[in-house]
């Protein structure tokens, strides 16, 4: 249409002129478009036996009869553009409210059927037969054993093992979450956080504090800060002091050890 509308008001053109003047179209697509007019009767082509060649385009007499039309559209479409707008706004919120709804409603459904089927239950023995999962949070055999039969172990279940915490008693009303760990191939499907909030209902009134240490990365600790901790303090040199080899998370060698805190 606007290569018609360019014809029309500058005469024969050259190919060149022509894309000049429609600034926003590819000179592949604009080709394209000329030939489709010229196979359609309503451009003619002209090529001139020059040194390099030039070649010139212009309305046929049927491309002139359809001028008309297209200015009697532009003059509608202009006349009515604030009506169109309003309507495509407003069809646009609607459509945007209608998604958010299907989207809240789907989630609401999942966490439902999350919560309807979740077991979390505090094992007292054989803590060992969670190593492999113990040891995705926490990968130095060594360092689990530090504090694995001294703490409670809570496990969630929900149609099947999907996450665990270990979690410790430091002293003076301070209790610390030593390891979490979610089943990879359910990780980011809320079973950490549900796992944080239970230990926050059943920690109430037996401690006045709960911290946890992690690496420090930004995944790490926007996860725990999203749960509700805080940053408290960090100490230097604590993978690389007690590690017997690196131990890397989201690519990064972890150096200082982040520590969050939660007061009750």
């Amino acid at each position: 249409m606007l290569v018609l509308i360019t014809l029309n008001a500058n005469g024969t053109m050259r190919f060149s002129d022509i894309h000049k003047t429609i600034e926003d179209v590819s000179q592949r697509m604009l080709t394209v478009t000329l030939r489709t007019l010229e196979s359609d009767g309503l451009v003619e082509r002209k090529v001139y036996a020059e040194v390099p060649p030039r070649v010139e385009y212009c309305l046929t007499d049927t491309g002139g009869t359809l001028i008309p039309h297209i200015e009697g559209l532009v003059g509608w479409a202009l006349e009515n553009m604030d009506n169109i707008l309003n309507h495509r706004q407003r069809y646009t919120y609607l459509y945007g409210v209608f998604v958010c709804t299907v989207i809240f409603l789907y989630l609401c459904e999942e966490s439902y059927s999350i919560f309807k089927n979740m077991e979390i239950k505090k094992v007292i023995s054989d803590k060992k037969e969670f190593l492999e999962l113990l040891l995705l949070a926490d990968e130095q055999e060594s360092m689990i054993d530090r504090y694995l039969e001294r703490g409670d172990m809570f496990v969630l279940y929900d149609d099947g093992l999907k996450a665990l915490c270990v979690v410790t008693c430091e002293g003076e009303g301070v209790c610390e979450i030593k390891n979490i760990a979610t089943v990879p191939f359910f990780q980011r499907q809320g079973y950490g956080k549900r796992l944080i909030e239970f230990l926050f209902e059943y920690y109430q009134g037996k401690c006045s504090e709960m911290l946890v240490g992690t690496g420090d990365v930004p995944s790490s600790r926007s996860f725990y800060e999203h749960c509700g901790f805080a940053i408290s303090h960090r100490i230097k040199n604590f993978f690389t002091d007690n590690y017997d080899h690196p131990i890397y998370e989201d690519g990064v060698q972890l150096v200082d050890m982040v520590y969050l805190k939660k007061a009750f």
